[in-house]
This record gives C-alpha cells, structure tokens and sequence, in this order.
C-alpha cells in the first residue's frame, strides 16, 4: 500500500477513534437478556468469511420491523449448523456501535490497525491469539490489519491494549462496513451481526468453534416468535 493510501484510510477512521478509544465507550454490556424479533432474512456474510484453519465468519440478522433497535444488554441467539453434524449457538448483537447516545457508528466486533515501519501484522499475531482474537484482514505488506473481537463488549478494551504492542503505530475502531445484501441505510439501525470462530478438523460440539472441511456445507438457523425456523442460504466451505 502506498504512502497516500495509507493516509487516506487513516483519515477515514481517525474521527471516530477519537470519539471512541475512550472509557465513555465502554458501557456496551450490562448482565445480558435475549431478545426474539422476527426477522425477515439470515445470511452467511461473504465479506469477511474465511473458512480455513484459524478463520471466521459471520451472521448477519435482518429484523422485520426496521424500527427494532435492540437494547445493548440484550442478544438474539441463532444456531449454527453443519452438514458433518456441528452444531453452535451464536448470539447477534447490533452489528454498528454507537460511541455514545450520538456520534460516529463503528464496527461492534472489529477494530483495524497500522504497523510502523519494519513490522507486519504478522508479529503481533501471537497477541492477538492470546486475546481469543482473530484477523479478518491483513494487507499483502502487512502494514494494515483488521482484527475481529468475539465480544462486542471487550472490542475497546482490545483495541486499547493494542496501541502499546511492538511494532504498532495506530489502532482504530472499524468504521462500518455495508454488505450487498445489507438493507436500505434508514433500516440499518436494526441490523444484527455476530462472528463465529472457524477451524479445520473433526467436529467437537458446543466448543465455541465451528469445525469444517472442505465442502462442508453452513447454514444458521433461527426461532422466529412463532415458533418457525428461519434458515440461511448455506455457505459452502472451499
């Protein structure tokens, strides 16, 4: 990445992480409720699956009624299922976070970072690793990262803790990405996304991870409140 591009992805990001690396941005969880909208679809999201040894990905819940706002104490539990017989619990949260009542939307399960000079993405991996974290990104140079937290509520404390690992030169929060299939921007608000941990090998129940191989099929089902089932479209595993 040139020396302009990284200026601009830098000045897109740092308003919000400005308003957000701060402990006013810290009240996303109290103790945790569930909440059970309809929704009118659930996807697999292509835009930051990767289904190998060490990946992720995520589900995005789309609710019928676009005024839906969920409360930050509470989820919408959906389960995950495979076509080898793995079967996980997910729980949607919002999938943009405001900083505080008003201000700037960031990702609530990602923050993004910039490397000095000299160091990659990759020397901090062990790190990340230790967090429970996983990347979604990292540039071919390594300059640049993206990394998803599993906890909507420790995402900032993440992102604080990796502003002094060597090596690091900015840590951001994410601002927020739209998907094709995401609604129109009015409905966003209402939008639900969680991540699931991906790995390769023999299925082990309700670990917490999802275990593939290839041509494993995915799918995430969830109850609407009139008891039926709503199924993604599966997300096949290369």
């Amino acid at each position: 990445m040139t020396g302009a591009a990284l200026i601009r992805w830098t000045a897109r990001t740092a308003a919000c992480a400005a308003l957000c690396l701060s402990a006013s941005c810290g009240d996303v969880l109290g103790s945790l409720g569930f909440a059970r909208p309809e929704l009118s679809r659930l996807s697999i999201s292509d835009s930051f699956a990767r289904l190998v040894q060490g990946g992720l990905l995520y589900v995005d819940g789309f609710p019928v009624d676009t005024s839906f706002r969920l409360d930050r104490r509470d989820r919408v539990l959906v389960e995950l299922v495979t076509s080898a017989g793995d079967r996980e619990t997910l729980n949607l949260f919002r999938a943009k976070c405001p900083p505080r009542a008003r201000g700037p939307y960031y990702e609530c399960f990602q923050y993004s970072m910039m490397m000095r000079g000299g160091s990659t993405a990759q020397d901090v991996a062990p790190l990340v690793q230790a967090a429970g974290d996983r990347f979604t990104y990292v540039s071919e140079s390594g300059a640049l990262a993206n990394v998803t937290v599993f906890d909507a509520g420790a995402t900032i404390p993440h992102a604080q803790a990796a502003r002094i690992w060597p090596g690091v030169s900015l840590v951001l929060l994410s601002q927020t990405a739209w998907p094709a299939e995401a609604p129109p921007p009015s409905d966003r608000r209402g939008w639900l996304r969680a991540p699931m941990r991906v790995d390769s090998g023999a299925v082990r129940l309700a670990d917490g991870v999802l275990q593939v191989r290839s041509g494993d099929t995915i799918r995430a089902r969830y109850t609407q409140p009139s008891g039926s089932v709503l199924t993604s479209p599966p997300a096949i595993v290369p």
